[in-house]
């Protein structure tokens, strides 16, 4: 599996999540604290970014960190 695949994967993830919680990408941003712009970079995929936002995402999320990674990417 390449970076980008997997990194593509884990925002498409995170869309799903964020989506099937009722949450616009603003919303999900102000709970996790994290910039609109990024939090939406993320989700498509066109940044690899930190554990740190990957903790505060599941924290807005109201999720286990592991449910983010929980996906298959080829």
């Amino acid at each position: 599996m390449g970076n980008k695949s997997f990194v593509k994967a884990f925002g498409e993830n995170l869309r799903f999540l964020r989506e099937s919680r009722g949450l616009t990408i603003e919303e999900l941003a102000f709970k996790s604290g994290i910039d609109e712009s990024q939090l939406g970079r993320v989700e498509r995929g066109a940044i690899n970014t930190s554990l740190e936002i990957v903790h505060r995402i599941s924290k807005g999320l109201k999720i286990p960190v592991k449910d983010l990674f929980d996906f298959t990417s080829e």
